[in-house]
C-alpha cells in the first residue's frame, strides 16, 4: 500500500513542500547559531519528522503540534525497550500512553474530510476504512522512518 509513494514520480512532486521545509529549518538554526551552538542531531529528528508528517503524510500540523507530537512519538519508541511493564512508572506504560496519542491524531487526520486526496493517508482511509487499526498503523510504522 505504501510504496507508490516512494516511487521516484511520487517523491519528485513531495520535492517542492521537502524543500520548503528544509529552507524553514535551516533559517531557525541559523537564527539558533547566534545564541550558540545547535544539537545538529536534535534538529535534523525534527526536520525529518516534519517532513514526514506534513509533506509526506501531509497532515497540515502546525509547528506546535508537529513539536508536541514529536515528543508524543520519542515517548512511544522508548516504551518499545524492557521491561514491558504497562504502569505509568516505566517507560512501556509511558510508551503506550504515547501511542494511544499518537492513535487519536492519526485518527483525527484520517476522519478529516479536506485531507488531499492524492495523500497516502486519504489512500489508506479509502482502502481500510478511517477507523481501521491498519490505516493507523501504517501512519504510526512510517513515523519509525524518522527516528
Amino acid at each position: 500500500m505504501m510504496s507508490p509513494y516512494f516511487t521516484t514520480d511520487a517523491m519528485q512532486r513531495l520535492m517542492p513542500g521537502i524543500t520548503a521545509t528544509i529552507h524553514k529549518h535551516m533559517a531557525r538554526w541559523a537564527a539558533e547559531s547566534a545564541a550558540g551552538p545547535v544539537d545538529c542531531y536534535a534538529a535534523c529528528k525534527d526536520l525529518t519528522f516534519e517532513i514526514i508528517v506534513n509533506q509526506v503524510m501531509r497532515l497540515r500540523m502546525s509547528d506546535l503540534e508537529v513539536k508536541e507530537y514529536s515528543k508524543v512519538f520519542s515517548t512511544l519508541v522508548e516504551g518499545l525497550v524492557p521491561p514491558a511493564i504497562n504502569l505509568p512508572i516505566f517507560p512501556f506504560g509511558r510508551g503506550m500512553k504515547a501511542r494511544q496519542q499518537l492513535v487519536a491524531r492519526v485518527r483525527q487526520a484520517l476522519n478529516d474530510p479536506d485531507l488531499p486526496v492524492d495523500s497516502l493517508p486519504a489512500k489508506l482511509r479509502d482502502e481500510y476504512g478511517p477507523d481501521s487499526d491498519v490505516a493507523v498503523d501504517n501512519m504510526i510504522t512510517l513515523l519509525f522512518a524518522g527516528e
